[in-house]
């Protein structure tokens, strides 16, 4: 019962976190914070010891339930059609970053450096989801080969770019993700 207090306490302080956080920067008071949460700021100290801490667990939840959303949906797809899979994928972290959009961008100011050990770890555990999905497109045949291994790369960064680029478009993180699996698999042709 005590554990279950804790990740539910710790489930807030991450909640409001994020909230906080992209209402008032990265700079923001842990007081803030744990009034958000509705604990004492005592509280809030015994689960993070300092506002570093917090923001990388912040970042490190939220990668861990992107990549485990994105193994739902290849274990939700599997054995359906290729296109149907990279839809379902892409709509998965399109939806996460739409959902976190406000702290992400927020956390992209202060974020590690592109080269840091542990954001190039994280980048390519989302990189090796997409390339399990890319590589059943290639046994299928809906995707040539590869010989450079950069598909998962250039698709990430499709996405990424269409998420960003399209904020005042007014589309859904889905629609978003179905025109970039779309452009991906058939390309711009007639």
């Amino acid at each position: 019962m005590r554990e279950r207090v804790r990740a539910f306490a710790n489930a807030a302080i991450l909640e409001a976190a994020e909230t906080v956080f992209a209402e008032q920067g990265l700079d923001a008071g842990m007081d803030a914070i744990a009034a958000r949460a509705g604990v004492a700021v005592g509280t809030l100290y015994k689960h993070f010891t300092d506002r570093d801490g917090l923001i990388q667990a912040l970042l490190d939840a939220r990668f861990a339930e992107l990549l485990a959303a994105m193994d739902a949906a290849s274990r939700w797809t599997l054995g359906q059609g290729f296109e149907t899979q990279l839809v379902a994928t892409l709509v998965t972290v399109a939806e996460h970053t739409q959902l976190h959009a406000a702290f992400r961008r927020t956390a992209l100011q202060v974020e590690l450096p592109a080269r840091h050990p542990h954001r190039v770890a994280l980048r390519a555990l989302i990189l090796e989801r997409l390339a399990v999905v890319l590589q059943r497109g290639r046994e299928s045949g809906a995707l040539r080969s590869d010989p450079d291994d950069l598909q998962p790369v250039l698709l990430l960064g499709l996405l990424h770019s269409m998420l960003v680029l399209s904020d005042q478009g007014g589309r859904s993180p889905s629609a978003i993700a179905a025109l970039v699996a779309r452009q991906f698999i058939h390309g711009a042709g007639a």
